[in-house]
């Protein structure tokens, strides 16, 4: 008895009532039960037709012996401790396999024992092997973190221009003291101003996050909903309260140090503000330099990962999951390689289990060794091998099923050579014979990460077993990946009685798939800087300009007793020049670190570019001189005479 979904329930039956109705796949008969509603996308399970027995696919698999594909649900007792059970689980886990280790030693393959709770599902370490929703919680960090940082810079510069305005509203507010409002009436304005302009911006920022979700969905592969969590919501409130509270009650402080007659007679001169002006400056040129740094580090990391050698050919060859035909069920599997090869736009069909792109892991058990070492395992019959392109270095015999090809570096690591061809084992009873040496060449994608102690080999399939098939296409990629795709689906219907897709892609952009989340994260980055440096530009031009305003007079005078144009520009420019210089030496320890950061998680890292923190540092100081170039210009070519007039 089984399940479906009620979207895949009306698309086999209809208007009909699918419970008791009957399913053929293959050989399988499936029998309706029940119907459930679709996933959400909250839901802990990826979407799904079709929920079947266990016992469907005992006979496809050896009980007790794989790993990673099955996953096992217990419901523990009412205040149960998982890590006990975890501890029992352990123990019986070593009275059915006499080499499973209570503590991993980095070459262990089997050790341990864990239970994670569901809601701990989406963010854990292990690899669910696509049965569950899974989140990349570094990434989440990485964006919170970013978000963050925007939002502090945001604040800082409205903070900024709200007490550099409380200089021009200095005798508006001291008009009100003096007839009569109280202090508390001040802070009420200021506050209550603060609270309409945060609302104002956050509708905009809300109607702008709303447009931007299909294009930050596509970006980071996910469903984002905003706004559906009333914590969301309260969070939301919160930072529009703060944030006002924080801007009005800072700007107001400043205004309510000076008495009123003093404002109204001139006998002051608002000075200190610029003290904080200078920290919110410093702060937001820190964040954009550091920004710039990451986002080039970013960019060139992703360019060496896009462009990192396989060492094998991967043009024009396309990968079809078949697993579904039957792995030890070779008639429908040729049945489907012939009929690919009757298509006018395929050159050549072999078949395999796994090919270098995704690999698993075997283990070699070296006479005299107690620990053990790995083979990244590739296994394939001699028609992928010859479309993979792999370049013959030394042959030992001929190429032929049952023996295994290695790449010079394991090679090298096991001491293989004619005499003595083979790893793991004896000579007279061989764990992995090894018929020849291959250029070197990559396993997995580009973002793999690999024990030191594991080896590259591919083992030459006999025929008979096949999870997979290799198309070598000729003449336009999509017309023929639409022809594949079209066989697939006429030979699945006839062969498992409905018409199911066999996953297929070009291994080319399978390799290219996986590089999407790096790609996603180094984009939004360089989003973040563009607007970080966006914010910190109108920081320091809103700055320039009541600076500017504040010096006229004094370089009108400067201008009159001789000084040049260039004298004047300089003496407008130096110091938010100086700030700069200071936010660099700042940010650069900062930078050197969240590079450093970055780069430690990928295998294939590029060295460290000391490059990029210059090039930052240049551009930093590029973007403040724009900022404040034209304000101080226009200062500076100003007529003095008017300047003092108006003054």
């Amino acid at each position: 008895m089984n399940t479906m979904t009620a979207s895949f329930a009306s698309k086999v039956f209809g208007t009909a009532d699918p419970i008791g109705q009957t399913l053929r796949m293959g050989e399988q008969l499936y029998t309706v039960a029940a119907v459930v509603a679709d996933g959400g996308p909250k839901d802990l399970l990826l979407p799904c037709d079709l929920y079947v027995n266990m016992r469907f696919v005992e006979p496809l698999l050896e009980r007790m012996d794989n790993f990673g594909s099955t996953q096992a649900f217990v419901t523990l007792h009412e205040g149960a401790d998982p890590a006990v059970v975890a501890k029992k689980l352990l123990k019986q886990y070593r009275t059915y396999w006499d080499y499973y280790r209570e503590v991993g030693d980095g070459n262990t393959l089997l050790w341990g024992s864990t239970l994670t709770p569901t809601d701990e599902i989406y963010f854990s370490d292990f690899q669910i092997y696509n049965s569950y929703r899974q989140g990349d919680r570094a990434q989440v960090n990485l964006l919170l973190a970013l978000a963050l940082v925007l939002l502090l810079s945001a604040l800082f510069n409205y903070i900024n221009l709200t007490v550099a305005l409380t200089g021009k509203r200095m005798k508006e507010m001291a008009t009100r003291r003096l007839l009569g409002d109280s202090t508390q009436a001040v802070m009420g304005r200021y506050v209550a101003e603060a609270l309409l302009f945060t609302l104002g911006c956050f509708g905009v920022g809300l109607a702008v996050a709303w447009l931007c979700v299909p294009f930050f969905n596509r970006m980071l592969s996910t469903e984002i909903h905003l706004l559906t969590d009333p914590l969301v919501g309260l969070v939301a409130v919160g930072l529009w309260i703060g944030i006002s509270l924080v801007s009005g009650l800072i700007s107001v402080s400043f205004l309510l140090r000076f008495k009123p007659l003093d404002v109204m007679k001139g006998a002051f001169r608002f000075q200190s503000k610029l003290v904080l002006s200078r920290v919110f400056i410093v702060v937001q040129c820190v964040i954009s330099t550091c920004l710039m740094a990451m986002a080039g580090t970013m960019w060139l990391q992703f360019h060496h990962l896009a462009t990192l050698p396989t060492g094998y050919q991967t043009a024009d060859l396309i990968k079809i999951q078949t697993f579904s035909l039957g792995y030890r069920n070779h008639e429908w599997q040729q049945l489907l390689a012939d009929r690919l090869r009757a298509l006018p736009q395929v050159e050549a069909v072999g078949m395999g289990v796994s090919l270098p792109s995704s690999v698993g892991h075997y283990g070699v058990h070296e006479e005299g060794v107690e620990s053990l070492s790995y083979l990244r395992y590739a296994q394939m019959d001699t028609t992928c091998f010859r479309l993979l392109g792999f370049q013959i270095v030394e042959r030992y015999e001929e190429l032929q099923a049952g023996k295994c090809w290695i790449d010079e570096d394991t090679q090298q690591h096991y001491g293989v050579n004619r005499e003595h061809a083979y790893i793991g084992g004896t000579a007279a009873t061989p764990e992995y014979p090894v018929c020849g040496i291959v250029r070197n060449y990559r396993s997995g994608t580009a973002l793999w990460e690999f024990s030191e102690d594991s080896h590259n080999a591919i083992y030459i399939l006999e025929p008979g077993k096949a999870a997979l098939q290799l198309v070598k296409i000729r003449g336009d990629r999509s017309e023929a990946m639409q022809a594949v795709k079209a066989v697939c689906l006429q030979t699945t219907k006839e062969l498992l009685g409905m018409p199911k897709e066999l996953p297929a892609t070009y291994i080319e952009d399978a390799l290219n798939d996986a590089l999407t989340g790096t790609r996603n994260t180094m984009l939004l980055v360089i989003c973040f800087m563009v607007i970080a440096t966006l914010i910190s530009m109108l920081g320091l031009l809103a700055m320039s300009i009541y600076y500017t305003e504040q010096q006229r007079k004094r370089i009108a005078i400067c201008r009159v007793m001789g000084a040049s144009v260039r004298a004047s520009l300089w003496q407008l420019s130096k110091g938010f020049l100086l700030m700069t210089l200071v936010a660099i030496g700042i940010s650069m320890p900062l930078s050197v670190k969240a590079m450093q950061y970055y780069l430690q998680d990928f295998s294939y890292r590029i060295a460290f570019p000391w490059w990029i923190l210059l090039a930052a540092a240049l551009l930093s100081l590029v973007v403040a001189f724009l900022s404040i170039f034209g304000q101080a210009l226009r200062t500076a070519l100003r007529n003095p005479i008017e300047s003092i007039r108006t003054e």
